[in-house]
């Protein structure tokens, strides 16, 4: 008799297959080698299965199929199934970094910081954050709990936790304006400006706007605190000369010193023919077409604001800004040639504006 391969002869008129099999994965394994007994059969038959013994079965349920064949005519065939499952017990296993302390990044409120915990599992596993923030993202000032869990696709799971402490180091910012000149005695109106990434400053000046001053020269000094401690300072002069021409601009016909898309632009506008009155070629027409950007990106902003676009706005308004410092730092340089009072007025009325569009990036 021709014997095929992978199948034994038996005697067969009926076929029985093993009791449903259930057992645990190998360890480190997804999976199981699994040996079973071949099917009770009567008769005479070739009988097969597939998978066959000792076969390497993955996690889950597997069936097994088997069949008897009775070459004798007329030939029969006879089937059973049964199911070998393998259990995945092994929960993963994950290590979290140990915990992280940073430094705040200089352009951020807090510390761009990234990890890598450490996975395993013997069919894999995806890692669940529960609390905290992402690898990579900016981590405010302080101490973030950071809560992570791998989890595989039968519901094993490990977890672990680290903190993250940033601490802000970065101080803020502080604009002092120019020397002041008093033609005679008496009180001074100015404006320091300072900002901080965390937005939280605290600003002390040695003598208040509005102050009375009767010295020949005062030194005013400012500083400025953020909420970390953080501190930064600027000094200026307020001169009293008797004679002297006051270093106050001129006031703009028609507009207000409030700080709105209106008035800003206004005065913008107003200080072009100041400019051109001040100074010469080809120094005057750097300095107008800087305040003529800045006037039309402050238009712009008004128009993207007016249509909802509020970050296009304050992308606009960011360029005026850029568009006023460099406008103040072409008044102070040498080759401006701008007289004393003028210029220092000028970069006051620069530094004004620049305060005001950031007031607006606020509302």
């Amino acid at each position: 008799m021709l014997l095929l391969a992978g199948v034994t002869p038996v005697s067969a008129a009926s076929i029985t297959c093993p009791a449903n099999i259930t057992t645990p994965a190998f360890a480190g394994v997804c999976g199981a080698t699994v040996s079973y007994p071949p099917p009770t059969v009567s008769g005479t038959a070739f009988l097969s299965c597939d998978p066959t013994s000792s076969s390497s079965f993955p996690v889950g349920v597997n069936v097994v199929g088997c069949a008897a064949l009775n070459p004798s005519p007329p030939p029969v065939v006879l089937t059973c199934e049964f199911t070998v499952t393998v259990l995945d017990a092994q929960a993963p296993t994950i290590t979290c970094p140990a915990d992280i302390a940073a430094g705040s990044d200089a352009d951020a409120c807090g510390g761009t910081v990234e990890f890598a915990p450490l996975v395993a599992d013997n069919c894999g596993a995806l890692i669940v954050q529960h609390s905290g923030l992402p690898s990579g993202s900016v981590f405010p000032p302080g101490t973030t709990l950071n809560a992570l869990e791998a989890r595989d696709s039968t519901g094993n799971s490990a977890s672990c936790q680290f903190s993250v402490q940033v601490t802000d180091t970065v101080p803020p910012t502080i604009t002092c304006p120019a020397d002041i000149v008093l033609p005679q005695p008496g009180a001074a109106q100015y404006e320091v400006h300072a900002e901080d990434a965390c937005e939280f400053v605290e600003l002390a000046l040695s003598q208040p706007s509005g102050s009375v001053f009767r010295a020949a020269r005062t030194v005013v000094g400012a500083t400025a605190r953020d909420a970390a401690g953080n501190t930064a300072a600027c000094t200026f002069a307020v001169l009293v000369q008797q004679g002297a021409t006051s270093t106050t601009l001129p006031p703009q016909v028609g507009c207000t010193s409030e700080p709105t898309f209106g008035s800003i632009g206004c005065r913008l506008t107003a200080l072009v023919p100041m400019v051109a009155a001040a100074t010469t070629e080809p120094v005057r027409s750097r300095l107008s077409r800087l305040l003529d950007r800045a006037g039309e990106f402050v238009r712009t902003a008004e128009s993207l604001q007016a249509a909802g676009r509020r970050r296009g706005s304050r992308t606009a308004l960011r360029k005026s800004i850029a568009r006023l410092r460099r406008f103040g730092k072409k008044i102070v340089a040498p080759k401006s040639g701008l007289a004393g009072p003028i210029r220092d007025s000028l970069a006051d009325a620069a530094r004004i504006l620049q305060a005001d569009v950031r007031v607006l990036m606020g509302s």
